[in-house]
């Protein structure tokens, strides 16, 4: 069987009035400093006041050459519960992920979590967020390699689309991967 990564049901209700606080959050890791390091400049170029929160475990490095950057936080690791609060708190999440496999070619939980908290998504293009957007029906923002596309009109302006994800719960994942009737026969009785 196979099971792909999912969310939990709960996210998928209709998330309570939270005020925008943030403009950018970032939930994962930070593979590639050099890569996020070229983010938050492009970021700081493009939107000098605009704020942005990454959430991630090894951010100390990139977190110590941003420290004079009030605009820019850096927390983590927090608990899974905790990560909704935060991310209902933002206009819009970033989904960067480096285009070499095995990364290009994995579901990204975050951009799955980030729909289901309604967060419209900006994105790098790599393999599988396109083939998501493309077979889902959303729309994402796709920023140009080079930034030239990126301002604030530009995202403002965007017809940002959220695809339905009830097929993408856990719940869901879990019933349709094949493990239940494994375990049935292994244990009768128990499901």
């Amino acid at each position: 069987g196979f099971r792909d990564m999912g969310i939990p049901s709960e996210w998928l209700q209709p998330p309570v009035d939270t005020k925008k606080e943030i403009d950018f959050i970032y939930i994962g890791q930070l593979h590639d400093p050099a890569q996020f390091r070229r983010l938050i400049r492009n970021l700081q170029n493009a939107l000098p006041d605009c704020t942005l929160l990454i959430i991630s475990r090894a951010y100390h490095k990139l977190a110590r050459e941003f420290e004079n950057a009030d605009n820019i936080k850096f927390i983590g690791p927090l608990p899974h519960a905790e990560v909704r609060t935060h991310l209902l708190r933002a206009r819009y999440a970033l989904n960067w992920v480096p285009d070499q496999a095995p990364f290009n070619q994995q579901s990204s939980t975050k951009l799955l979590e980030y729909l289901s908290c309604r967060i419209p998504v900006i994105s790098n293009r790599y393999r599988w967020v396109t083939a998501f957007e493309k077979q889902s029906g959303g729309r994402f923002f796709f920023v140009n390699d080079d930034w030239s596309n990126f301002s604030g009109e530009a995202i403002g302006q965007f017809p940002f689309v959220f695809p339905d994800l009830s097929r993408l719960t856990w719940d869901h994942q879990i019933r349709h991967c094949a493990i239940l009737p494994v375990l049935q026969k292994i244990f009768p009785g128990l499901l």
